[in-house]
């Protein structure tokens, strides 16, 4: 999945962002802290809000795909015997991680979605009907958009309240069927001369169906975010624009960089 800083708006918040983060060290306190008369700034306050719900979308898709990662190349064989572990538990984890996260993606969003568009919707109350209903008295049509992103995720919504509520692990096809078949020659302790697990390719099931997952959902992630860049600017436009940097504080705020890359202590933070 391509970097969520990478679509059109995630660049046009990373870049508001660090015009604000720009301001904000221009008006750094003597300690080095931002002035609360810059953090007070609704545009300010705005753009972080908006910052922060981005990067939690963002994290979950990295996150997801770092484990996919860890399936792919799990830890050495001692390092797992020492946490009480085998490759196949050890995979199993990371795939039942892997789809709580993934799912999250559409909360997240959902969540994300709420702040950029003002709604003031309560956290807990961020339904896809809410949101929906909200954004289309606001003039917003994004809820197709959102109905794709939840019928992406609505494949494994039941594996991840099973393994969440019950505590039931994500069956994987092949890979869960060469894991019960392994179980039940241990438990039965039979003889296995001459027995060969398909692990190579049962873990090569495992890794269809996870990045099959993510796949299914990038592509309606992508299209949500594009379609908050309007109601991102035209909420920024309603509180005042943004709180753009003058030549001076830009100078300021790369003097403060250069201070904590263990520069100079800037002359007007002594002012």
């Amino acid at each position: 999945m391509d970097d969520i800083s990478a679509t059109q708006f995630g660049r046009l918040v990373t870049e508001s962002a660090a015009l604000h983060f720009a301001k904000r060290l221009a008006h750094s306190e003597p300690n080095g802290a931002p002035s609360s008369a810059v953090l007070s700034n609704p545009s300010q306050q705005y753009v972080m809000e908006v910052l922060n719900h981005l990067y939690a979308v963002r994290s979950a898709v990295r996150d997801s795909e770092s484990l996919v990662d860890q399936v792919r190349i799990p830890p050495p064989e001692p390092w797992l015997r020492e946490m009480c572990l085998d490759a196949d538990r050890y995979r199993q984890q990371l795939l039942d991680l892997f789809t709580i996260v993934i799912h999250s993606v559409l909360d997240r969003t959902l969540l994300l979605t709420n702040v950029v568009c003002r709604l003031e919707i309560a956290p807990r109350d961020c339904s896809l009907r809410a949101i929906a209903q909200a954004t289309l008295r606001t003039g917003l049509s994004i809820s197709n958009e959102l109905v794709s992103l939840r019928e992406a995720v609505l494949p494994i919504a039941d594996a991840r309240h099973l393994f969440a509520h019950r505590g039931e692990h994500r069956d994987a096809g092949v890979f869960s069927a060469v894991q019960r078949a392994k179980l039940i020659t241990q438990g039965m302790h039979a003889d296995t001369t001459g027995l060969v697990f398909n692990d190579t390719g049962a873990v090569a099931g495992l890794l269809r169906i996870m990045e099959a997952d993510l796949r299914s959902v990038s592509a309606p992630l992508v299209r949500v975010l594009n379609k908050l860049c309007v109601p991102f600017d035209a909420a920024l436009d309603s509180i005042g624009g943004p709180d753009i940097p003058s030549a001076e504080e830009l100078s300021k705020a790369k003097a403060m960089i250069e201070y904590f890359a263990g520069g100079e202590r800037p002359g007007f933070l002594s002012r």
